[in-house]
């Protein structure tokens, strides 16, 4: 998935709706955590880095919380703690 996107519609009739193309070009897994939702990416274009954990901030918005060396393949919580997992 290239973009984040939030679902609206009834029955048959659906429409998404792209709420960032900022996130890099995969998001590979989301949590809650503490009210707040987290995206785990991957990216292999220029001045994203290969993987980062990014902390919606409303809107369009999301804030980068942590670049990694590897793409960040999935986040756990684990004793009230957030974690992000690499591949």
């Amino acid at each position: 998935m290239k973009r984040l996107a939030t679902l609206s519609g009834l029955a048959a009739f659906v429409l998404w709706t792209a709420i960032s193309g900022t996130l890099g070009t995969a998001v590979l897994d989301l949590i809650e955590f503490d009210g707040d939702l987290y995206a785990a990416t991957m990216s292999n274009q220029p001045g994203y880095g290969d993987g980062k954990v990014w902390r919606y901030a409303g809107g369009t918005s999301w804030t980068e919380v942590v670049t990694l060396d590897n793409q960040v393949a999935d986040l756990e919580i684990w004793n009230d703690e957030p974690y992000a997992g690499t591949a």
